[in-house]
């Protein structure tokens, strides 16, 4: 009879056919670092490692489209997907993500260049959308979209670009640390800003204005005080707690940490890649005095995995 809400087959054939799958994902996965240490060895800069991670995930992809579970494919509830992969990627995935950035962040260069990476994060994600919503509004006949809501939205969506590529080929080339720190800081609050926006877009009418443009710098501000105010209590809890005595406890509370930040920001409706982007600029500058230097170089290789 299935499982009732997500899926047509039975618990019996989910779990004989998820066997195959595992197989298949943890062989793609040993392929992906092999590949990537033969591409690192061969001293390729041409390739970045993520080109290497896309390619073997089409394969694992047109694997798993083409094999059906003992010829007998399973449909998928796709409103019960959507719910697993937004589960997936906002409860576990992204916070680790976004903290691993923050806390390997140099804070002298990110500072340096903070007012640059505001313009072009702030200012350049405006531009790009106003730009693309406009192409889009007036090209209406071309593609139906005749509502501007739809066009801001839409090009709100598509102007939060991720340079993985480009930031894995700076790091390749060793460019200057303050050009990669204004690429990455700007990319890093461009996502934040993009999804401001969006929110901000779909919840007020348009002819509010300034309504729109109080509730952006509200989340936008908020996020940024409200993680650094986390990030200090952190601290203060790793201080008079005596953490450093129990190197096991203190490196649990800060990979534990947030998960709590993120969840915490959003139930607030701020930005939790913000908030958790600046908890975690504190805390990896200021652990160090709280932790053993052993401690904190296990914590950074772990956060790195």
């Amino acid at each position: 009879s299935g499982l009732p809400g997500l899926c047509s087959a039975t618990p019996e054939e989910v779990m004989e056919g998820s066997t195959a799958v595992k197989v298949l994902l943890f062989f793609i996965l040993l392929l992906v670092l092999t590949s990537e240490h033969l591409l690192h060895s061969a001293k390729c800069n041409a390739l970045p490692e993520s080109f290497v991670t896309v390619v073997w995930g089409v394969v694992l992809g047109g694997l798993l489209w083409y094999s059906p579970w003992d010829d007998r494919p399973a449909k998928l509830d796709l409103d019960a997907v959507k719910f697993l992969f937004k589960t997936v990627l906002n409860l576990f995935a992204l916070p680790i993500i976004i903290f691993e950035s923050g806390w390997s962040l140099r804070l002298r260069d990110f500072i340096s260049q903070f007012t640059y990476i505001m313009l072009f994060a702030i200012l350049g994600t405006v531009i790009n959308v106003a730009v693309v919503a406009l192409l889009m509004y007036y090209t209406s006949e071309w593609h139906g979209v005749e509502h501007w809501r739809t066009s801001l939205a839409y090009a709100s969506l598509i102007s939060s670009v991720d340079p993985v590529a480009t930031l894995s080929v700076f790091g390749k080339l060793n460019v200057d640390p303050l050009l990669f720190i204004l690429v990455f800081g700007e990319s890093q609050i461009n996502d934040a800003v993009a999804i401001t926006l969006f929110r901000s877009i779909n919840a007020h009418p348009l002819d509010s204005i300034w309504t729109l443009v109080g509730t952006f710098f509200w989340v936008l501000l908020g996020s940024i005080f409200f993680g650094l105010a986390l990030a200090a209590l952190c601290i203060l809890v790793l201080r008079f707690a005596r953490l450093g005595r129990s190197p096991a406890q203190a490196i649990l509370l800060i990979f534990v940490s947030p998960f709590f930040v993120f969840s915490l920001a959003e139930a607030l409706t701020l930005s939790g890649i913000i908030t958790v982007l600046f908890f975690s600029i504190l805390m990896g500058e200021f652990s160090s005095a709280h932790l053993p230097a052993e401690d904190m170089t296990l914590c950074s290789f772990l956060l790195k995995q």
